[in-house]
């Protein structure tokens, strides 16, 4: 699963390199949002049983919205506006730093514990990175 979840980033990460060039921002992601929708709501009926569902309310409708806006939403428009400026490879390399900056910000904001697997795992990203760039 892993292997085949990043074989589709890097696809993502490719055809909006290309698109972004081509199409207004707004509505490559109002497109990329609208087919990300839609794959959800078929792999949801075909992977769950919707009577188990229950109703969302309070805190949970808010997680869910801020998960869609500041999540989702604005991470992508940003991603499609600035690789604009940049090539995809470029691009897939600074958001692979997202595995050795979330250990560091969870540190200093929240006051986790990292453990030894978490400090070598984002010493290999930051390696690979830096090789990759060599």
């Amino acid at each position: 699963m892993t292997i085949i979840s990043a074989v589709f980033f890097a696809f993502q990460i490719a055809t909006t390199g290309f698109f972004s060039r081509k199409v207004e921002p707004l509505k490559l992601i109002f497109l990329q949002m609208i087919f990300a929708g839609i794959l959800f709501v078929v792999n949801f009926f075909i992977f769950s049983n919707p009577k188990e569902i229950s109703d969302l309310k309070g805190m949970a409708l808010i997680s869910v919205g801020y998960l869609t806006i500041f999540s989702t939403i604005v991470p992508t428009l940003l991603q499609t506006v600035c690789q604009k400026f940049t090539t995809s490879t470029r691009a897939s390399l600074l958001m692979s730093t997202e595995s050795l900056f979330a250990p560091i910000f969870a540190f200093f904001l929240l006051g986790e514990i990292l453990s030894l697997k978490v400090i070598i795992g984002a010493g290999i990203v930051l390696f690979s990175i830096v090789l990759s760039e060599i």
